[in-house]
């Protein structure tokens, strides 16, 4: 199978709506903590509440907010590449080159073998993963 880079198009409004919902969230929640604990009893049943609902939405907050930048760096593109391992038959050369559609293990390659001249065939074709990435999140 050829990597193929998928371009994906999300238009900027969408990312302002996102953002936009998760400031709207975070704020609520900062709220409702603020109002739960400005009576200072923690006690009360409703203060409790209030509490406990404003560290959810920040929890909530915070984990769309991850999801959001780590589906923005998984849109760029391929996360496998596929690779074809060429051998010679008389002397074991070998040499890795990218996959090219239409290739099948055993298959005869239109090169000869640059060490001795022979003939080449396709032993395996395999995936690749990614590189690391460092994340900052």
């Amino acid at each position: 199978m050829p990597a193929k880079k998928e371009e994906v198009k999300i238009s900027v409004g969408w990312y302002f709506i996102w953002i936009a919902l998760i400031g709207m969230l975070t704020l609520f929640s900062v709220l409702m903590i603020w109002y739960g604990l400005k009576k200072g009893n923690v006690e009360d049943t409703n203060s409790l509440f209030k509490v406990i609902a404003g560290v959810m939405g920040i929890g909530i907050a915070v984990k769309t907010s991850m999801d959001l930048v780590k589906a923005i760096r998984g849109i760029k593109g391929p996360k496998w590449r596929y690779m074809t391992l060429v051998k010679c038959v008389k002397c074991n050369f070998k040499s890795e080159r990218e996959f090219r559609e239409g290739e099948y293990v055993g298959k005869k390659w239109d090169k000869p073998c640059p060490a001795c001249g022979a003939p080449m065939i396709i032993e395996s074709i395999y995936a690749k993963p990614p590189e690391e990435r460092r994340s900052l999140v």
